[in-house]
């Protein structure tokens, strides 16, 4: 608590003081949402996170709320999907594979997807949409919101294991799914399974966000540009 959301708020009331109004983008995250879901998320579905990690991210929002609504800070929570595929180490996140399943084989070596469904599917967007996305939300009219909603989940593509692993063979090669290793890991499993499947992008879409279209191409700008 003291780091996820304490940090955040003494860093909000440090901002009031110094720079009244300043805007705020706050980086949140899908793992606000928890079981049961429908089978695409909207505007209205309530947060109910199963995670302590979302619990988080969604008191911090809660707090971004109030303060905004207060006219102490001009803010925006801006939910991510699962960013992929970023560069660098592998961590020790659940979705961490998400990443791992291209950029390990890529590099010769194998990584390990915890569990065996290749029909699993989950909500991701690519590094440089996010980027582009930040630096929209930065810059958008500070009505563009409620004053006490000012969540926005970022636009992303639903997909499922086995068409990222298709997407690997396609750009990458054949050969590399010889790398990826399907074994249970029930822990990781619950988070994964608790999280949504695809959103709504009516919000996004009317603030003028930029959505990706397919895993394919989030494959392909990392074998690009790393490979």
């Amino acid at each position: 608590m003291k780091v996820n959301v304490e940090s955040v708020r003494n860093l909000l009331l440090a901002l009031r003081q110094s720079n009244p109004g300043v805007r705020v983008v706050y980086s949140s995250s899908q793992a606000v949402y928890g079981q049961p879901l429908p089978k695409v998320i909207t505007d209205t579905t309530m947060p109910t996170p199963e995670g302590t990690y979302g619990a988080h991210k969604f008191a911090s929002e809660v707090v971004i709320n109030d303060m905004n609504r207060k006219g102490y800070i001009d803010a925006f929570s801006v939910r991510f999907p699962t960013v992929i595929v970023r560069p660098g180490a592998p961590s020790n996140a659940a979705p961490s594979f998400l990443s791992g399943m291209f950029r390990e084989p890529m590099k010769g070596e194998e990584c390990v997807i915890p569990l065996k469904d290749r029909s699993y599917r989950t909500y991701v967007c690519s590094p440089s949409s996010t980027i582009e996305n930040l630096v929209r939300v930065l810059n958008l009219p500070g009505d563009a919101l409620p004053p006490h909603q000012r969540h926005i989940m970022f636009p992303g593509v639903s997909t499922t294991i086995q068409e990222m692993m298709d997407a690997l063979a396609k750009f990458g090669g054949e050969d590399k799914l010889k790398l990826l290793r399907e074994e249970t890991n029930p822990g990781f499993e619950r988070i994964l399974r608790s999280w949504p499947e695809d959103f709504d992008p009516s919000t996004p879409d009317r603030l003028g966000l930029l959505r990706d279209n397919k895993v394919e191409d989030l494959v392909k700008e990392y074998i690009d540009k790393y490979c």
